[in-house]
């Protein structure tokens, strides 16, 4: 492929107010709470093959590919087909157009940075070259005839026929989809598309990512947004939490949320509690729509079943007073400033104990028996009270 290079210059960027505020970036009203999200951990590997330390995983067609301290593990049906070992450090992996522009070819990025295409019948073969790169890459996205890489100094688009590579220094995640490339930076996103440039500003962009229909979502540490034209709108405020993973999934798009999934679809937003992942969380979106997540080493798939009734109020109204109050003494087990022997981390956990929750908190108020405990630094405020009050009854 023809390689050529080009300077990303200083340009004006499109408008793009802070999170947190009650108006998003259309001038609309903010996004409406989160629903209760339901996760359903999807069974993958039916003989339960030992997959090692993992660092990442592709889907190609009917094969899944898991790259991790074992190697690659090639997957069919669940079943465990093939295993090479020759590389057993990874960084990323995808899907991309082959450099021919006929075909895709799985894809890994090794821990030098090496792009390396694996198959189930060959040893991995170096195809950095072959995309006209000569940095290290860190990451790659891919879909139609556009593969992507961020690589030092810069990012990369080819074509199959052309392979252009921009200078930049803040980038920091990358997308693609229907002929167009986004790319995340320290100012906000950059959006290529048949030659136009267009930039974006949301200020700590981390994240970028497109949905099977090709809309454009972003994340900062603090709030994920959806992109339309030059216009971010506000999805969802993560308020004193940190966004840790976007991530389109066909018709979904799933983010994680310190330790918790949380999916946006058709517009509505939905979050799961329990904290089920690590800070260490990184996502990968199924064509399915459910989407993988590794942390600690650990591969897991999850698809959503969003709640509803008595579990989406929790969501609602009374996890966000655990979060600011309870969870200080009752958090997930071992965690929390003052953590004790019980555990309120989630819906679940509550229901068990809604009856004897409604006589602590409302019925013994003001009393030597009411929680949070006289001396422990912690004080319901009245609409706190009143969340617990009207949920418990």
């Amino acid at each position: 492929m023809r390689a050529t290079t080009r300077w990303l210059c200083a340009s004006v960027f499109a408008f793009a107010a802070a999170c947190g505020g009650d108006v998003s970036e259309s001038g609309s009203p903010g996004p409406a709470p989160a629903a209760a999200l339901t996760l359903s951990p999807v069974s993958w590997n039916q003989a339960n093959a030992d997959l090692g330390t993992v660092a990442t995983v592709l889907e190609s067609g009917k094969t899944t590919a898991v790259f991790g301290s074992n190697g690659v593990q090639f997957f069919a049906g669940g079943v465990l087909v093939a295993t090479d070992t020759v590389v057993r450090a990874w960084r990323v992996a995808a899907t991309v157009p082959a450099a021919d522009g006929i075909s895709t070819w799985m894809i890994g990025v090794d821990a030098e940075g090496k792009l390396l295409r694996v198959r189930p019948e060959a040893p991995p073969e170096d195809v950095t070259a072959r995309f006209g790169l000569t940095s290290s890459v860190h990451a790659l996205a891919g879909a139609g005839d556009r593969a992507a890489f961020l690589v030092e100094g810069g990012f990369a688009i080819a074509d199959g026929k052309n392979v252009t590579r921009y200078d930049a220094s803040d980038q920091r995640s990358i997308a693609t989809a229907q002929g167009r490339v986004a790319v995340a930076t320290e100012r906000g996103v950059r959006v290529l598309e048949q030659g136009r440039e267009t930039d974006i500003a949301l200020p700590g962009a981390a994240l970028v990512a497109f949905d099977g229909g090709g809309r454009l979502f972003a994340a900062t540490p603090r709030c994920v947004y959806e992109i339309s034209g030059t216009t971010p709108t506000l999805a969802y405020d993560a308020g004193s939490r940190t966004v840790r993973g976007l991530a389109g999934a066909g018709a979904n798009v799933w983010f994680a949320v310190d330790g918790d999934l949380g999916l946006l679809v058709g517009g509505k937003v939905s979050v799961a509690s329990g904290g089920a992942l690590g800070p260490d969380t990184r996502l990968v979106g199924s064509p399915s729509g459910d989407v993988w997540s590794t942390s600690g080493g650990k591969l897991s798939r999850f698809s959503a079943q969003v709640a509803r009734g008595e579990e989406a109020t929790w969501i609602a109204t009374v996890r966000p007073v655990h979060d600011a109050i309870c969870a200080s003494c009752h958090g997930a087990r071992g965690s929390g400033k003052d953590a004790s022997n019980l555990d309120l981390s989630t819906y679940a956990l509550w229901g068990a104990r809604k009856a004897k929750i409604r006589t602590r908190v409302v019925d013994q108020a003001g009393t030597q028996t009411a929680m949070p405990p006289k001396g422990a630094g912690y004080t319901l405020t009245a609409d706190q009270k009143a969340a617990i009050d009207a949920w418990s009854k």
